[in-house]
């Protein structure tokens, strides 16, 4: 596992398909976008990558988000909304 700040930062899209891949000669990582990496939302431009087909146990411990939980609002609201949605997914 490592930080990649800049494309940390970019959103989740399972269907994006995109390759992140590490090059020891430049020691630099690049970023490949294909297909539904790029969505026109409401009239804005999204960026997306896909960190593959993970369940919610990886996505929440791995990434700190799980899918179709927003993230507004301040550190505890997040963190109690992603509580009672794992939650409840681990119950059904």
């Amino acid at each position: 596992a490592v930080l990649l700040p800049m494309i940390d930062s970019i959103n989740h899209l399972e269907e994006a398909a995109s390759r992140i891949e590490y090059s020891p000669l430049s020691d630099a990582f690049t970023l490949s976008l294909g297909e539904n990496c790029v969505v026109d939302e409401s009239g804005k431009t999204q960026l997306y990558i896909s960190y593959g087909r993970k369940k919610d146990t990886e996505l929440l411990l791995n990434y700190g988000f799980l899918l179709g939980v927003p993230s507004a609002g301040d550190a505890r609201t997040r963190r109690k909304a992603l509580a009672t949605a794992f939650l409840a997914r681990q119950q059904s």
